[in-house]
């Protein structure tokens, strides 16, 4: 396999990162030529120190964190020949748990062994790559808190958005589906909780928010949640969990190669669960097949 460089962001999910040497050490292949262990040390740097292991020969760069820190090692990997390895060590893990990657530390090490990989496509959104799940409304407001926070987990990131629900104000939304070609055609018009854009079927911790998406049919999947009152959420919920959400009633869905969405009072939304200020316009295109992940 040559040169394997892993890149550990140390602040992702709720574990510790202290062992991370001597696990690779006591699960990786001793056939393999060269290891490099590097650590991020400010956001983006993940994407910076993988594009240049990538120049320096590398050809496995494995992303150790979670989808945040999965999005921006992919980011300096598309079109290149190197691979891209994930240990989901996050707090959500969307893309490792779509394709399959054990979400035990020792195994994921050991999957990069076998050196099997697949190419998957690449979502865009204003020019920006995500590979698992973007979004607007609800979910990124949360997101933007959940960033803030110095709690990790899954339960600091439901406890976060029971608070924000409370307060929280539907934005209007206008989104046209694209074809191929651009051409545009309307899908929706009104208020809506969330608007999701998915590349891989889920958020992370196994719910399911585009049960049918593929990280392979080079098409993009579209969820509208319309409205979530109260007595709404336990249902949604179980149909998060239970790839069951397209049964709901407050759900449109679509998939298409891109969407065209615009707001009126947002300019946020998360890429791969991070915030990002992207303007009340949103473009959003697949590139196919561009992306090459140790599976």
């Amino acid at each position: 396999m040559g040169r394997v460089v892993f890149i550990v962001n140390p602040v992702s999910g709720t574990s510790s990162k202290i062992d991370i040497e001597k696990l690779i050490a006591s699960n990786l292949d001793t056939a393999i030529s060269e290891v490099g262990i590097l650590r991020t040390e400010y956001a983006g740097h993940a994407e910076t120190i993988a594009a240049q292991a990538v120049k320096d020969g590398a050809d496995i760069v494995v992303a150790v964190g979670g989808d945040g820190t999965v999005n921006e090692v992919g980011r300096a990997l598309i079109g290149t020949e190197a691979a891209m390895g994930v240990v989901p060590m996050g707090s959500g893990n969307g893309l490792a748990l779509h394709l399959g990657i054990p979400t035990k530390v020792e195994a994921a090490i050991k999957l990069i062994n076998r050196n099997r990989t697949q190419l998957i496509d690449c979502g865009i959104v204003n020019s920006r790559p995500f590979f698992c799940t973007s979004g607007v409304g609800f979910d990124a407001e949360v997101s933007k808190e959940f960033a803030r926070s110095e709690r990790r987990g899954l339960f600091s990131y439901a406890e976060i958005a029971l608070a924000k629900w409370r307060s929280y104000k539907p934005d209007t939304y206008t989104i046209y589906s694209l074809n191929r070609l651009g051409e545009k055609k309307l899908l929706f018009n009104g208020e809506a909780f969330l608007v999701t854009i998915a590349n891989a079927a889920q958020w992370g911790n196994n719910a399911y928010i585009a049960p049918n998406a593929s990280v392979t049919d080079g098409l993009l999947d579209l969820v509208i949640v319309k409205s979530l009152p109260l007595w709404k959420i336990p249902k949604l919920g179980w149909s998060l969990f239970h790839k069951t959400l397209y049964h709901n009633s407050n759900i449109e869905s679509y998939s298409m190669p891109g969407f065209a969405i615009s707001r009126n009072f947002s300019e946020l939304a998360h890429i791969d669960g991070d915030p990002v200020q992207v303007g009340s316009t949103l473009n959003l295109s697949i590139r196919p097949s561009v992306l090459k992940v140790l599976v």
